[in-house]
């Protein structure tokens, strides 16, 4: 298993592929999001812009689970889609505060999801480190921000009907993702790995 981090413009080898194909199977094939994009089985959107940061963990050399990250005082989905989810909050705004979408981790990988969603965030909170990052937002059903999202969730507004799921939106401490409880799955070598992918 690994992390690899990477943009479109740094993507080598078939990491796009790969994050795309993952896309499709999560997003269209387990979760029926059929209103998406998708040509030979890839899964992509508007989002997918050269300053997005995709992160990608992979078993036995296929993507298995991933994210993708952009920065906010750029267009991002939750401003451009659902802004009133927000409520009486104020819509993020600044390159310290970033959107986390496309957070997916197949079910296939059994325990080995606990260790996948720690070694993602672990990466996240290494990002945010490097880019002064103080805040990543989502927009998400709270059964699934609960069950795959970090520990330190601030939700933000009302929640309301998206398809056919209730979302919220909300944001987490960029610099605290990782549960402590969950540390325990990133051993030396990946965290190692992780900083040299995010520098």
């Amino acid at each position: 298993m690994s992390i690899e981090i990477f943009t479109q413009l740094s993507a080598t080898g078939d990491q796009l592929e790969q994050q795309y194909a993952l896309r499709h199977r999560f997003c269209i094939d387990q979760l029926g999001w059929t209103d998406r994009n998708s040509v030979r089985g890839m899964e992509y959107d508007q989002y997918d812009h050269p300053a997005a940061i995709y992160i990608i963990y992979r078993h036995e050399n296929v993507a298995r689970a991933m994210m993708r990250i952009a920065q906010c005082d750029l267009p991002y989905m939750l401003k451009d889609h659902w802004p009133t989810l927000i409520g009486d909050g104020v819509l993020p705004s600044t390159d310290r505060q970033w959107e986390l979408t496309r957070l997916c981790v197949e079910k296939s990988l059994g325990e080995e999801r606990r260790k996948a969603i720690a070694m993602l965030c672990s990466a996240l909170e290494t990002i945010a480190q490097h880019r002064d990052i103080e805040e990543y937002w989502w927009v998400g059903p709270k059964h699934r921000i609960e069950t795959m999202a970090p520990h330190n969730r601030h939700y933000v507004g009302e929640g309301q009907l998206i398809g056919s799921e209730f979302c919220f939106t909300g944001y987490c401490d960029a610099l605290n993702m990782v549960k402590p409880e969950a540390r325990k799955y990133i051993e030396t070598k990946d965290a190692y790995a992780i900083r040299e992918h995010a520098a």
